[in-house]
């Protein structure tokens, strides 16, 4: 609510990394082994946007898992807000076709 969000997309090695930062009042350590379950919210968070249903999250992990991905939280030092980082694999493009083309996976 009134804060800040950064996302940047990059890849390599065959996968794409799209890491979400924000501005808002974080993560602690102690709250990082719950933050992913479906209706999770911590005290912070319900005090800040009391109108979230704790889904984002464990929907964000969902499909990212199910393209063969996962999300989690950057462990980096911040002093305020949460930086949270999506890898899937890029898939493959046969031959000569390029952007735009058929692409197989899985």
């Amino acid at each position: 609510v009134g804060g800040h969000v950064s996302v940047q997309v990059t890849s390599t090695d065959g996968s794409v990394r799209i890491s979400v930062e924000d501005d808002g009042p974080g993560v602690s350590d102690e709250e990082q082994a719950r933050i992913f379950e479906p209706f999770y919210r911590s005290p912070r968070s319900r005090a800040v946007a009391p109108e979230g249903a704790g889904l984002g999250l464990a929907i964000a992990r969902e499909i990212a898992s199910a393209h063969r991905g996962d999300v989690h939280r950057s462990t980096k030092p911040r002093e305020r807000g949460a930086e949270f980082v999506v890898l899937l694999p890029l898939p493959q493009v046969d031959g000569d076709e390029r952007d735009g083309a058929v692409v197989h996976g899985h």
